[in-house]
């Protein structure tokens, strides 16, 4: 059995650095998006989401219901 898993390791052996590299390379792409994501939605002002009167007085009472608890 030994013999057997040896002769995996040897085969996968070639692939291991290029296997390594394209998961360094999604993984890097990943966290770039999410950053970039992040660092755009905090920039934003919302300043053109309109605000109704029942929204404030419900946002208005969400606040004061976060602040007893």
């Amino acid at each position: 059995m030994n013999q057997g898993n040896q002769a995996f390791e040897n085969a996968r052996k070639p692939f291991r650095r290029a296997n390594l590299i394209t998961a360094l390379g999604l993984g890097a792409f990943a966290f770039a998006t999410f950053a970039y994501s992040v660092y755009r939605v905090h920039e934003d002002t919302f300043e053109d989401v309109v605000m109704t009167p029942e929204l404030e007085k419900k946002i208005a009472e969400d606040r004061d219901l976060s602040k007893k608890n």
